[in-house]
């Protein structure tokens, strides 16, 4: 008697998850934009670790690319052009030491040419007047926030 193999992959019917709302999908994630909500950057970080998640971290420059479609999509306002994001600057004499509050390691930037460029600015957020380049900020200044989850813990959504 033959051994047979037997190859185990996602089911093909099964349809792709999504993020409920209001939270937006892209891919296997979920971004929460706060549209109207400005905080301070420990206050928005509370906000998304009670929603399940965190400051969203950005990964990549498609994510990037996401992120911007989806504010440009909110429209206009001028209110909008600063998003603060979960990146840090962990290291106070230094101000290029920056990580992200869920712990992920990505070698994606997308700082400003002068940026990070101040160890009192110890937050980042997306400068919509500049293109949605990162830049450093005060972290007790009030800005609207992105949170960022995991669509399902452990499994990975299909695209």
């Amino acid at each position: 008697m033959r051994a047979k193999t037997v190859f185990i992959g996602p089911n093909d019917s099964a349809k792709p998850k999504k993020c409920e709302a209001p939270w937006r999908t892209y891919r296997n994630v979920c971004f929460l934009f706060s549209d109207n909500n400005h905080q301070k950057f420990e206050d928005a970080q509370a906000i998304c670790y009670k929603k399940g998640g965190f400051l969203a971290s950005i990964r990549s420059s498609q994510e990037q690319g996401f992120l911007i479609k989806t504010i440009q999509g909110m429209g206009s306002s001028l209110a909008r052009v600063r998003w603060l994001i979960g990146l840090y600057q962990y290291d106070p004499t230094d101000n290029k030491a920056y990580r992200w509050l869920d712990g992920s390691v990505s070698s994606f930037r997308n700082w400003m040419p002068t940026q990070p460029n101040s160890v009192y600015e110890r937050c980042a957020l997306l400068d919509g007047s500049n293109g949605y380049k990162w830049r450093d900020e005060i972290c007790s200044n009030r800005v609207l926030f992105i949170c960022r989850k995991d669509l399902e813990k452990g499994k990975y959504n299909v695209y």
